[in-house]
Parts: structure tokens; C-alpha cells; sequence
């Protein structure tokens, strides 16, 4: 305070006499003071709560009105940031000091009044205000700063470890109540495992002060391990030593992290092992990167093409359709080139297919890529099949085949001229793949689905099955239906393949089959049925005596052979009818 400050003094006396003595000390001590008087404690409410800001507050403990505690504590309650000096006799001294506990700022004895002790106690009085003040809003700063930070903050007890003041986002972000939290410790928040290295935490930090940054795992009112990294700094807080924590929350940093290395992984698997060459080029075709996978495909290191021309290893008659195709990333971003011949290990050619993406205003990437797929066995295959099929419509115009080809994308099917010559279908030589479905026989149809899925299952290129197939008139033929499956990126696209009637070879084989059926029943009569009558007549003519005289005995014998005999005839003409069902 500084001495030239005019100061306004209210000084609360019923005492004239006493109040003349204490204007005259604040004259002598003060420059021109601005000294007021109250009689009464209704008087000075009035004006305390109407006058100007007032310096300090002199304060008699006997009023008409009021007095003693009663009178200290409604001037403290109206007079809030003003210093209060309590004036009392000798005879209250004991009281005195205990006003200093209802919020005054000292107290003074009337008849100990000095021009001295009177100046230090005022001067004190409103410098000591002026500190507290200051301290308060200093507290206040603090305590918006805590409150509403948007981390998580806590202060902790360094020798209990208990939580002694927490802020709104602690309590946000760990789900408990700021009263449950009062009644916990940092153990409450971890895992027990981790309890050791809290403690080896805490005797660090107890004998060197030094800032403690770690990451911990904490553990949610809900159960959830977060990831946090902390920050806390020793304060001094409600007169016990304390740490003042910050919390970062990084669990998701952390996921992120783990994402992404395992992104790098696969992507590294992918280019490492996969089947595809992936490579960057400038806008010149100049390779800047290749990926280790060429080493697998080509049989070469990826040092071989850093620094060379793409067009160095194409095969000299398709590197005019592919700069035509190259150029055109000047139009469009993305290009699928057709398949060409790429030069490998040992000057092989293989052919392959690829795909441009111009991510040259990329700084990531700065390039050109490309990815490409060795397509030789398939072009092979198609090579083969495209022979084949000169084959077919060749055959085809001398054959009474029913040649198709089946569009698996559009589930149309195109059919030659034997549609009609085998099956007398009058149609248009174009039909869905419904017409062919409903045409074969209901009990055979799942059948051949199945088979077929199980050949494009496996990547198969032949399929062969046998069925019956309806014909225009109702009848049912039996076919062979040979067909080659053609695929593209290891999709099935169409297939083309064809009908072959083999009715009469069927019907051929199911006479020889009954026809061997009939010669196996005569075979058995001829061993079996046979053979018991003839055993009876040739039993019958050993029992024949030429030379006795009991005629009767053999009529009965004769009569048997007879009977024998009649029934072995019927036999051989039972046979003879069945060996007339061959003819």
C-alpha cells in the first residue's frame, strides 16, 4: 500500500471520546484519510453497503445495538474483501483474539493504542487483504484451469496415493463420480500386475522430484484397459505434499499404430509373396520401383529393372500397341492394357496382363503404378481352345452334333444348326440357358449342375457327363455333351462344348444287356432245370431187368422213364423259346 493512497476508514465507536482520539491518530498517521463514523450497527450497514469502497474497517465490540460475537459476525458478512480491525478493552483482550477466528484481520487494545501499533495494524491489515485477494483469484485461475481442461487431470496424496481432488474430464473419461473417486487410490485404477512398478514409480519420484512421464494401463469404472501416458509435477495441496497429474488417453493411438503396422504387413505379404509384379515408373516408363515378388514370377531381382525401360522387355511386335496404351494415362488416370509378352529370366517371354494408375500427383508415391499378372498357361489355354473351336466349325458343318456356347455372364447360348437336325427344336439358334435346363430330364438335372460346378470348383477346364435331352416331339434322346470351360482373372466366362446323340448306341447296348441277361437264364436251366429229369430217366433205366419175370414191376419203371422224359421235353421247348427271343 503505498503511504500517498487516500484512504476511506470507517471506524464503528458509540464512544465520542474515543472516536476523537482514533480521527486524530489517522490524521497524524494518514494523509488526508477519509475518516467516517458509526454508532450503531444498523448505521454502519447502511453505510458499508451505500458509501464508496471503503480501506479498513474499525471495529468497537460494544454497540447499543449489537455486540460481541454477534455484532463481529454480521459486519464480517456485509463488509466481504474489506479488512476488519477489531478495538476492544482490556478486559476483552482474550475475546479479541478470538474474533481473529470470525474473520477479522487483528485486533488492537484501546488502552494499548498507539500511533504505531495503530499504523502497522492498518498498513498489515489492508496488505495482507490485498495478498489474499490475489492468492483467491490466483486459486480460482487454478481451479477453471483444472476443472475445465479438456484432459483429465487428478491430484494424488504422494504418501497415501490417495485421489485428493479430480476435474470434470477425469470424471468423464473413467466413468466415476468425483466422490467415488475421493475415496479411492491410483492401486483402484490399475491392474494388480502392474502394482510393483507403481510403487518403484513412487520411491523414484519421492527422492528425486523429477517429472514423472510413463505410459501406464488403467483401468475404467466399466472394466475397459485404456493406454495413457502421464505427466504430474509435486505441488503443495491442502498443506500435504502432492503430484499433479495430467492424462493423455492414447488406447486409440495405440490401435491405430497396431492397424497400421498390420496393414504394412499384409501389404508387405502382398507385394513380397504375392502373384503379382507391382512396380513404379515415371511418366517415361523408366522403373523406379519393383516389387520382391519378381523374383518369384521372373526369376529376376528387382535390381534388374531399376533405372530401365518398361519397353526394354516387351516383345518388339507388341511395343507399338502398348505405347499407343501407355500414352492414353494422359486422358485417363486408370488403363487396363491388353495382355502382351514380357521378357523374363533367360530371354523367356511370358504374357501378362496389367493395370496403370497414374498417381504421379501423388507425393507418396510420385509414379506411375503398375500392376501386372503372368497370364501365360491361360493364354495357352485359350490358344488351345480357339484351335478347337476352328476344329468344331469345321466338324461342325459335317456333323450332327449340337455345338453351343454357353456366355456365363449373360446366360446366353448360341447353338449350331444340330439343335434342330438331332432334336427338332425349331428355334433361333440363340437361347437363354433356361431353354437347355428345362429340356434336360428332370431326374438328371441336379446331377449335371453339380457336376459342372464341381469342375469350375476346381479350375477345370474339360467337362464331360451323359443325359437325356427332350426332344421337340416329347421324346427324351441320350447324349454326351463334351465341353471346354474358358476363364478370365480365374472366373469362369463361357463355355463351349458340344451335344452328341448316343441313343442308339444306348439302346444298342441295353439289348446286349438283356440279350446276355436271356442267355444267362438258359445257361442256368441247361445246368440246373435239366439236369433232374435226366438224372431220373438214367436212374431209371438201371433199375430195367430184361431178364425177370415181374413184367408189372417194370411197367411201373417204364411208366416213370415215360413221365421223365415228357417233362425234359417240355424243358427244351421252354429253352427253345428263349433262344428264339435272341434272334
Amino acid at each position: 500500500m503505498s503511504e500517498s493512497s487516500k484512504l476511506r476508514i470507517l471506524v464503528i465507536e458509540d464512544n465520542a471520546g474515543d472516536f476523537l482520539l482514533i480521527e486524530d491518530y489517522l490524521t497524524e498517521i494518514f494523509d488526508e484519510p477519509d475518516v467516517l463514523n458509526a454508532t450503531t450497527l444498523s448505521q454502519a450497514k447502511h453505510m458499508i453497503t451505500s458509501e464508496a469502497a471503503l480501506s479498513v474497517i474499525l471495529l468497537d465490540l460494544s454497540l447499543p445495538d449489537a455486540l460481541g460475537g454477534t455484532l463481529v459476525t454480521d459486519i464480517v458478512e456485509i463488509a466481504k474483501g474489506v479488512p476488519i480491525i477489531v478495538l476492544t478493552g482490556y478486559n476483552d483482550k482474550h475475546y479479541g483474539v478470538k474474533t481473529l477466528y470470525l474473520g477479522v484481520s487483528d485486533y488492537l487494545l484501546k488502552d494499548e493504542l498507539t500511533l504505531t501499533n495503530l499504523h502497522k495494524s492498518i498498513v498489515y491489515s489492508i496488505e495482507r487483504e490485498i495478498i489474499n485477494q490475489k492468492l483467491n483469484q490466483s486459486e480460482e485461475s487454478y481451479r477453471k484451469l483444472f476443472n475445465l481442461s479438456p484432459l483429465p487431470q487428478w491430484v494424488y496424496d504422494i504418501e497415501t496415493l490417495q485421489f485428493m481432488d479430480v476435474n470434470n474430464a477425469a470424471i468423464e473419461h473413467y466413468g466415476y463420480s468425483r466422490e467415488e473417486f475421493l475415496t479411492m487410490t491410483l492401486r483402484d485404477i490399475r491392474n494388480e500386475e502392474d502394482f510393483e512398478i507403481l510403487k518403484e514409480t513412487i520411491n523414484q519420484i519421492k527422492h528425486d522430484k523429477q517429472i514423472e512421464r510413463k505410459t501406464w494401463r488403467h483401468i475404467k469404472k466399466n472394466g475397459e484397459v485404456i493406454y495413457v501416458n502421464i505427466q504430474s509435477n509435486s505441488i503443495l495441496f491442502n498443506h500435504k505434499q502432492a503430484r499433479l497429474t495430467l492424462i493423455v488417453d492414447i488406447t486409440n493411438n495405440l490401435n491405430a499404430e497396431a492397424a497400421l503396422k498390420a496393414s504394412e504387413l499384409r501389404f508387405k505379404a502382398l507385394v513380397q509373396e504375392g502373384a503379382d509384379l507391382i512396380a513404379v515408373m515415371d511418366k517415361t516408363g523408366n522403373y523406379l520401383y519393383v516389387s520382391p515378388s519378381t523374383k518369384s514370377i521372373w526369376g529376376l531381382s528387382p535390381e534388374v529393372y531399376i533405372g530401365r525401360n518398361v519397353f526394354d522387355f516387351v516383345h518388339k511386335d507388341d511395343v507399338g500397341k502398348i505405347i499407343v496404351q501407355f500414352k492414353s494415362l494422359s486422358e485417363h488416370k486408370r488403363i487396363e492394357v491388353a495382355p502382351f509378352r514380357f521378357k523374363g529370366k533367360g530371354d523367356e517371354y511370358r504374357w501378362i496382363e496389367t493395370i496403370l494408375t497414374d498417381l504421379t500427383d501423388d507425393p507418396a508415391v510420385g509414379g506411375i503404378i503398375s500392376n501386372s499378372r503372368d497370364i501365360t498357361h491361360r493364354v495357352e489355354i485359350e490358344k488351345e481352345i480357339e484351335e478347337s473351336i476352328k476344329r468344331y466349325d469345321t466338324v461342325s458343318k459335317a456333323t450332327s452334333d449340337a455345338i453351343y456356347e454357353w456366355d456365363f455372364a449373360s446366360n446366353m447360348v448360341i447353338w449350331n444348326r444340330g439343335l434342330k437336325g438331332i432334336f427338332g427344336h425349331n428355334v433361333n439358334l440363340e437361347t437363354t440357358i433356361d431353354f437347355w435346363r428345362e429340356h434336360v430330364h428332370p431326374a438328371d438335372i441336379d446331377m449335371v449342375m453339380s457336376n459342372l460346378n464341381e469342375r469350375i470348383k476346381k479350375k477345370e477346364f474339360r467337362m464331360q457327363d451323359n443325359y437325356r435331352f427332350r426332344c421337340e416331339d416329347g421324346s427324351y434322346k441320350d447324349v454326351f455333351d463334351r465341353g471346354f470351360i474358358i476363364y478370365k482373372q480365374d472366373e469362369p466366362i463361357k463355355m463351349i462344348g458340344a451335344m452328341q446323340d448316343i441313343t442308339d448306341q444306348t439302346n444298342y447296348i441295353n439289348q446286349i444287356e438283356e440279350q446276355n441277361k436271356k442267355l444267362n437264364e438258359i445257361s442256368w436251366m441247361q445246368s440246373h432245370v435239366v439236369r433232374a429229369p435226366l438224372c431220373n430217366i438214367m436212374s431209371l433205366s438201371e433199375l430195367l431187368d430184361f431178364e425177370t419175370k415181374e413184367i408189372e414191376a417194370n411197367q411201373e419203371i417204364v411208366k416213370r422213364l415215360v413221365d421223365s422224359a415228357i417233362e425234359l421235353d417240355e424243358i427244351i421247348k421252354v429253352i427253345q423259346k428263349k433262344a428264339d427271343g435272341l434272334l
